[in-house]
């Protein structure tokens, strides 16, 4: 054996030693660790012809029971680059005058969205109009493939990105990791506005429309002493195989639940595949990123009716529920927000007080005093959360981690 094949190189040596101190990640590793959420798969079914019909579907992988299957997200413009905001907010531009800009703004969002969704997101087409209250939108994928859409110009200097059920299936079967990572490390002012979950019963062995309908009855989409609106969709009288839906509570309320038969809805009158979704929605809520990778105690957290299609699919007790936190829309603003607003009014102020109030340090020099800069400024009140924060009060002094008929599971912890 010669030297060389005995002894690892310097290369080797340093590498390994990097990897010991956590200053090198191993990326198979890594990937392999988080457990991807989902796999594309493809389903076969019949069409109304008889014809068999290959549906493609996002599998389940490792402990998880669903998938994530649609989203929108919003971050701010200086995230790709402050240049162009001053152009889309140059009242003397027309918008044709724009428009150029706003085409080579909508390649670079594309670009960035390639890295986290796949090269399939880079194919973007103008739609020569807005969308969703901002001034331009772009469609993404193809004529027959719309994965998405992103949508910018104005809505406070924001981008609007959405991730269709199509876009969702055409991602890296990865994506959800890759876009918490981004919107949580990378992305100025993100945020998740709208999050799908879906769950799969293919062969109907613990879900129908029936057991939804019944479960509804028994008070199992109630978290409050409210009941949620309830809708009967397709031929629940006279079935003729079109398949049935049941709707419980309702979009502008930002939550509901949806579950209906999928394979018929394909033309399969035999199919017995029910699907339960939930879908979530910013009003009245405050969407997690850890939603994107969690996605089944988020679902299992929804409805107690959820919980028990999760355990049913697992068939055990399942340990780890999460309900994201409602709060009232005059109080949802970011700490991040508040504090660029106190800056603008009070800055000037705090750095002259840090400057007249001083004290000496360890080593005798003269620095600024800001505990007793803070003692002078705190409020004596006792109701001291103003108006626009009062969604941190709710996460401090009651914080709404775990569901109320689940209080004693322990809440897991993200993978990353």
């Amino acid at each position: 054996m010669s030297d060389s094949q005995a002894q690892p190189d310097l290369r080797t040596i340093l590498t390994e030693q990097a990897k010991s101190l956590g200053l090198i990640h191993d990326t198979a590793g890594y990937r392999e660790k988080i457990n991807q959420i989902a796999s594309t798969q493809q389903l076969l079914v019949k069409d109304k012809k008889g014809n068999d019909l290959l549906i493609p579907v996002r599998i389940p992988c490792g402990s998880e029971q669903v998938i994530v299957d649609a989203c929108n997200f919003v971050f701010g413009v200086e995230t790709i680059g402050d240049f162009y905001s001053n152009i889309f907010n140059d009242p003397q531009l027309t918008r044709e005058e724009k428009e150029p800009h706003a085409q080579e703004f909508a390649f670079h969002i594309s670009a960035q969205l390639a890295d986290i969704f796949g090269s399939d997101f880079s194919n973007i087409t103008y739609n020569g109009s807005g969308r969703n209250f901002y001034e331009f939108a772009f469609t993404i994928g193809y004529h027959d493939a719309k994965l998405g859409h992103i949508c910018f110009g104005g809505q406070n200097n924001t981008i609007l990105v959405m991730i269709t059920g199509t876009g969702c299936q055409y991602g890296n079967e990865y994506w959800e990791y890759n876009l918490y990572n981004w919107l949580k490390y990378d992305a100025h002012r993100s945020k998740l506005t709208r999050i799908d979950y879906a769950h799969d019963d293919f062969n109907g062995a613990y879900s129908s429309p029936e057991i939804a309908d019944d479960a509804d009855s028994q008070g199992m989409f109630a978290l409050t002493n409210n009941l949620p609106t309830v809708q009967h969709l397709g031929d629940w009288k006279r079935h003729k195989g079109a398949g049935r839906t049941l709707q419980i509570g309702k979009r502008e309320n930002g939550k509901l639940y949806r579950g209906y038969e999928k394979g018929k809805k394909f033309g399969d009158a035999e199919s017995p595949w029910f699907r339960s979704e939930v879908e979530f929605g910013s009003t009245g809520h405050l969407l997690e990123l850890e939603m994107l990778i969690s996605p089944t105690q988020y679902f299992a957290g929804a409805y107690p009716y959820c919980l028990e299609l999760v355990e049913a699919a697992n068939g055990e007790i399942f340990e780890n529920v999460s309900r994201i936190p409602s709060v009232q829309k005059e109080s949802e603003i970011s700490v991040d927000k508040s504090i660029a607003i106190w800056k603008t009014q009070a800055g000037r102020y705090l750095a002259v007080y840090r400057e007249l109030f001083v004290k000496k340090d360890d080593k005798g020099c003269l620095v600024p005093d800001d505990t007793k800069i803070l003692d002078m400024l705190v409020t004596d009140k006792a109701d001291y959360y103003p108006p626009r924060l009062k969604v941190c009060e709710k996460f401090i002094k009651n914080p709404p981690t775990y569901a109320p008929w689940a209080d004693q599971r322990s809440r897991c912890e993200i993978p990353i």
